[in-house]
């Protein structure tokens, strides 16, 4: 592109291309549509549908969005865009185009090293997904154009010339969305693997009953769109499927969009490890009370069912079907057990062959803490001194993928060394672990990585919420289903560890969100908390051996190459004592300063009564017995916390206390020195200051 065309904003550009009659919308800075955590980076209701050619309103969204980068809506403007990834080692581009002419067209170069040739579309035409490995067929979509930005890199365009017609050998879909033309029979496998293999009647009366008595279209898109997948996977993706998915989306005329479900509808592509399945419709409909066993096939039910030979008359149900396949129920003696020392994949942190969580809220640092884990594990590094045994790591991400990658490398650079040849894996997608057909795709790909890179020392779930699939977290039975996948996962690979990325409780913090079902299923837990800079992760389960000390974090800015930077996690000293007090633990130290000073209790201390007695009297609560309960778990707090320590049913202060705002006593700002002298004045001191001595019958900060 030569230097004047350059020099335009990125408003004049967009307004630019809506004058060539290009459809183009606005994306937030720096995004491609999504940010890291998954929340939509749209500017637009409706993201790349609203995309509009009018110079005017293109105008009127860069006026008000002047960052915004510059998304091109393929379909609308009467473009296709062959994306293949070049990049990447496996990339099938050049063997596909061996033997064939590329037009000179539009091309751009994108931010990740591949590139974009842009054609012209004939009117009405329809696309598959792929042409074939790592190179996708854009249409339906939209591609980011020159200058937007993302990951530090910027989009170029590499000739500046009108798009070509699209070249016969690129593949269409016809009107019964079949594969027709160019190198459809090679096309075919890699884009929509069995499009034109038929779905038998059975399965579409199956889907249709499901539909019809059973599911109900739900309020949300991020609820539908998986449904409706699982249809479109379901049917063959034919044209009667997606006839199905309208008539049954259609039962909801408020949330119903036709342009939208056609559009889905094209976007997915047979064969691969989908969100959803036919498993997805069975397990809905079987929630909401559907008999599988007089509605699924049954030859669908047991896929053994050639080599069991019935009785004359006789049926098969679910239940003899897993009573077919359910493995043998065995005991062992207890004198054939062997006790052996606890094995750690990470010393003294996590055991081998076990499953366990870290959770927190959302940015704690706790998929800081997971990555760097599972990057030491992968390479035989120390995590922050503790020894690991090395091994193979599968990384399922579900959310934040191109932010993991820069957080892989910062974490190389930080220690001095590379990646190549690290035998750690990140999944490209997330996985539906309560999707029978998605969990088995999961444990599909890391076998078939197993025997060139070993057995794996640890699969990461990063994060439940985000791999959990359709379901409920608080549901006791689906969380039920998604341990016992978990389960299942481990289980395939002797000592293996998994690890689960979880968020903690909307109302209760010192949990893991969810049902309860999750917590008694592991074999350990950490909670990990952000305070200012500092990231502490906690123990808060292990099952087999002694929990270890809290470690704490934070992080360091890593530069990485072409702008790009993440953070690495680097050990700190935990900010050991701090808190505010309950409400309760302040008006016992409310009571303490007025028993102290009715019965001369700062040298000799107080008695368990004269307090509690104290704390009843100026409490403002009507039941006495949940006062002294109250009494009994705020004493008991104070203890822990070493504010005041106790002997024979003495109670004395173990430091001197500031005044916070409240006029209260707040140990925000100090640190403990050394542990609560029994009967002592010791062991707080403010950061900062020292020497700082009892006041005598005063109590300074309790007024």
């Amino acid at each position: 592109m030569d230097g004047s065309f350059q020099v335009l904003s990125l408003g004049d550009r967009a307004v630019m291309y809506a004058e060539k009659g290009w459809h183009v919308l606005p994306v937030h800075a720096g995004t491609k549509g999504r940010h890291e955590d998954g929340r939509s980076a749209h500017h637009l209701p409706r993201g790349h549908l609203d995309a509009s050619c009018d110079p005017a309103t293109v105008r009127q969204w860069w006026t008000r969005w002047p960052d915004a980068n510059i998304g091109l809506s393929l379909a609308p403007s009467g473009l296709v865009a062959l994306d293949p990834d070049t990049y990447k080692p496996d990339c099938g581009w050049h063997v596909f185009i061996a033997d064939k002419t590329v037009p000179e067209t539009l091309r751009q170069k994108s931010v990740s090293g591949g590139e974009h040739y842009v054609f012209t579309a004939e009117a009405g035409a329809k696309f598959p997904g792929q042409l074939c490995k790592n190179v996708d067929i854009k249409h339906e979509g939209y591609i980011m154009v020159e200058p937007s930005t993302f990951g530090g890199g910027r989009y170029e365009w590499q000739t500046d010339i009108a798009p070509a017609a699209c070249p016969p050998w690129v593949p269409r879909v016809n009107c019964n969305l079949q594969v027709t033309g160019g190198d459809a029979a090679n096309t075919r496998a890699a884009a929509m693997p069995g499009a034109t293999v038929p779905v038998g009647p059975d399965r579409m009366a199956e889907v249709r009953t499901y539909l019809k008595d059973y599911i109900v279209p739900p309020p949300g898109r991020p609820e539908w769109q998986p449904l409706v997948a699982a249809i479109h996977e379901s049917t063959g993706g034919s044209a009667e499927g997606l006839a199905i998915a309208h008539e049954w989306s259609a039962r909801d005329p408020v949330q119903y969009n036709p342009t939208l479900l056609d559009s889905q509808w094209r976007s997915y592509t047979l064969g691969r490890p989908h969100a959803a399945n036919i498993g997805t419709l069975r397990r809905l409909a079987g929630q909401a009370g559907a008999q599988l066993n007089r509605i699924i096939p049954l030859k669908d039910q047991l896929p053994e069912w050639a080599d069991i030979k019935l009785p004359s008359g006789a049926s098969l149900t679910l239940v003899q079907v897993v009573h077919r396949t359910a493995p043998a129920f065995t005991f062992t003696a207890v004198g054939d057990l062997e006790a052996r020392p606890s094995e750690f994949l990470i010393d003294g942190l996590i055991e081998t062959d076990c499953m366990g969580l870290i959770f927190g809220d959302p940015g704690c640092g706790k998929s800081f803490i997971a990555a760097d884990i599972a990057l030491s594990v992968a390479t035989g590094e120390p995590f922050h001194g503790r020894p690991t045994k090395q091994g193979a790591v599968f990384f399922i991400a579900g959310e934040g993928h191109s932010g993991l990658a820069r957080r892989f490398h910062a974490w190389a650079k930080h220690r001095g060394r590379g990646l190549a040849g690290v035998p750690m894996f990140k999944s490209n997608r997330a996985a539906q672990f309560l999707d029978a057909a998605s969990a088995q795709a999961v444990a599909d790909a890391v076998d078939a990585l197993v025997s060139a890179h070993g057995v794996p020392r640890m699969i990461v779930v990063d994060t439940l919420a985000r791999n959990f699939g359709p379901g409920d977290e608080n549901s006791t039975s689906e969380m039920g289903a998604f341990v016992a996948a978990m389960d299942d996962l481990r289980e395939r690979h002797p000592g293996c560890v998994v690890l689960i990325v979880h968020h903690s409780g909307h109302g209760d913090k010192q949990r893991a969100r969810g049902a309860m079902a999750l917590k008694g299923a592991i074999d350990f837990e950490y909670r990990a908390e952000k305070s200012d800079d500092t990231i502490t992760l906690t123990n808060t389960k292990m099952k087999d051996a002694t929990g270890p000390d809290p470690m704490a974090f934070r992080l360091q800015g890593v530069p990485l190459a072409d702008g790009a930077s993440s953070a690495a996690l680097v050990p700190t000293v935990a900010p050991e004592g701090r808190g505010k007090l309950k409400q309760n633990e302040k008006v016992a130290m409310k009571a303490f300063k007025a028993a102290a000073d009715e019965q001369d209790g700062w040298d000799n201390g107080l008695h368990l009564i004269q307090w509690s007695d104290a704390f009843l009297k100026i409490h403002t609560g009507t039941n006495p017995d949940s006062k002294r309960r109250m009494f009994d778990k705020a004493r008991a707090d104070l203890v822990e916390k070493g504010i005041v320590s106790v002997e024979h049913d003495i109670y004395k202060i173990n430091g001197s206390l500031p005044l916070n705002s409240d006029g209260l006593p707040d140990f925000s700002g100090f640190v403990r020195t050394n542990p609560p002298v029994q009967g002592g004045l010791s062991g707080l001191l403010p950061i900062g200051e020292s020497g700082i001595r009892h006041s005598g019958p005063h109590m300074p900060g309790i007024n």
